[in-house]
């Protein structure tokens, strides 16, 4: 075990400098961070009341750490993505049905 010499009382004392905040810009960096579309951070994500994605001017942008700490601590996550049921009716035919319906079709043969 070595002295503790006043050099090294200064390294172990001195506490680390903190790193500087990383700023995502774009709504696309923003999506590529957080694993979802750049539609979903304009439409969903920077609307939801307390959410770290602000627009400036015509960009968004988010500080990291704080839309990491959104994630971790939102009280509920269900409202991060609202649901619309989708009605459908035997006159009506909507892009979402012919959608489901190639699906179908696809997954039967």
């Amino acid at each position: 075990m070595s002295d503790l010499t006043p050099n090294t009382f200064d390294r172990i004392a001195t506490p680390a400098r903190p790193t500087p905040a990383r700023v995502l810009w774009t709504a696309d960096g923003i999506a590529r961070r957080i694993g979802t579309s750049p539609d979903y951070v304009r439409d969903t994500l920077a609307k939801i009341p307390g959410s770290p994605v602000k627009k400036i001017g015509r960009r968004y942008c988010a500080i990291e750490a704080d839309l990491i700490e959104f994630f971790r601590s939102y009280p509920d996550n269900s409202q991060l993505i609202p649901i619309e049921p989708i009605e459908r009716s035997a006159n009506k035919t909507d892009i979402r049905g012919h959608e489901d319906m190639a699906l179908q079709k696809k997954a039967a043969g």
